[in-house]
């Protein structure tokens, strides 16, 4: 007996010494390769609502505005919490009668919307889901009938995320576009002195945003 308990010694250190491993093999096999550093294409759409606030001499005046947008983008994860994101988003909007025109008030009319945003984001990614924030510019335009209108500015998100994998997430959040410089683009036409005509601008366009996207 005695000439074999150095073998089972050995043989229960063996055992011991795989069943503390086993967790750590599960861990490095249920992670594929590292989130930081990742880039993430994404698809998502979102819906868009707001208002053409106009501060004439006689008072306030809103145009209400509705729409929506397709969105493409691409999130890079740069660290345990923080990632950039940039999303191209085009679609439509609808805007009740408002003074965005040479001729104001303009009727109310659909137009092509687009929109170009670049965010820092906090992203906690070692979380299976929870709270995300991004805040960042925004360059987007309005087609309108008269003349387009194009706007730089800032734009906020705050929302959820949650992970189906280790590959793709999706996002649902709400956000906020505000102006910081914004205008029309008039014709060019210097046959005529109808530019000498033009309301004096006092409007501003603000946007409110639901949105969802997949990251894959």
């Amino acid at each position: 007996m005695k000439a074999h308990s150095p073998q089972r010694a050995s043989t229960f250190a063996a055992l011991l010494t795989l069943l503390v491993a086993l967790p750590a093999i599960a861990s490095a096999q249920s992670v594929h390769m590292p989130l930081v550093g990742r880039q993430f294409p994404t698809l998502g759409i979102a819906a868009q609502g707001g208002a053409v606030v106009d501060l004439p001499d006689e008072g306030l005046k809103l145009s209400p505005a509705a729409g929506g947008v397709a969105r493409v983008g691409l999130q890079h994860v740069i660290g345990p919490r923080l990632s950039m994101n940039a999303d191209v988003g085009i679609g439509a909007t609808w805007l009740g009668a408002h003074p965005m025109s040479t001729a104001a008030p303009a009727d109310a009319e659909v137009g092509l919307a687009w929109q170009i945003a670049v965010l820092g984001r906090y992203f906690p990614i070692y979380q299976r889901s929870g709270l995300t924030l991004a805040a960042g510019v925004q360059y987007s335009g309005l087609r309108l009938a008269d003349v387009p209108s194009s706007q730089i500015g800032l734009e906020m998100r705050a929302g959820y995320f949650r992970w189906d994998s280790e590959e793709r997430f999706w996002t649902l959040e709400f956000g906020l576009s505000l102006p910081v410089l914004e205008g029309l683009s008039l014709p060019t036409d210097f046959t005529t002195n109808d530019a000498a005509g033009l309301p004096e601008r006092s409007w501003h366009y603000m946007r409110a945003s639901l949105g969802i996207s997949r990251a894959f």
